[in-house]
C-alpha cells in the first residue's frame, strides 16, 4: 500500500527537544597548521633559490655558447681562406706539370 503524504499543517510546529550535540569549535591550537605553512614556506624558498641558480647558470651557458659560435665562425673563415690558397697552389702545380709534359 503506497504511503500518502499529509498536507502541511497550518499551525507551526516546534521540535519537542533540541539534540544534545556539542558544537565543534576550533581549539585555538594551530601548531599543525603553522607547521604545514612553515614547511611550504621552506619549500618555496628552496624553489626560489633553485630558479635563481638556474637563471645564472643559463646566462653562463649562453656566454659559453656565444664564444663557441664565434670560434666556429672564425675557424670556418680561416679554413676557407687556407682551402682557397691550397686549391690555387694545387691548380698552379697541375698547370706547370701539364705545360712541362708537352
Amino acid at each position: 500500500m503506497p504511503s500518502q503524504k499529509r498536507p502541511p499543517s497550518p499551525n507551526p510546529t516546534t521540535p519537542s527537544s533540541m539534540p544534545d550535540v556539542t558544537p565543534m569549535l576550533p581549539s585555538g591550537d594551530f601548531s599543525y597548521s603553522l607547521e604545514v605553512i612553515m614547511g611550504m614556506q621552506n619549500a618555496l624558498g628552496k624553489l626560489e633559490q633553485t630558479v635563481v641558480h638556474l637563471t645564472e647558470e643559463s646566462k653562463e651557458s649562453r656566454k659559453k655558447l656565444e664564444r663557441v659560435c664565434t670560434t666556429v665562425y672564425a675557424a670556418t673563415a680561416v679554413f676557407s681562406i687556407f682551402g682557397g690558397i691550397l686549391i690555387w697552389i694545387a691548380n698552379t702545380a697541375v698547370q706547370i706539370y701539364l705545360t712541362k709534359s708537352k
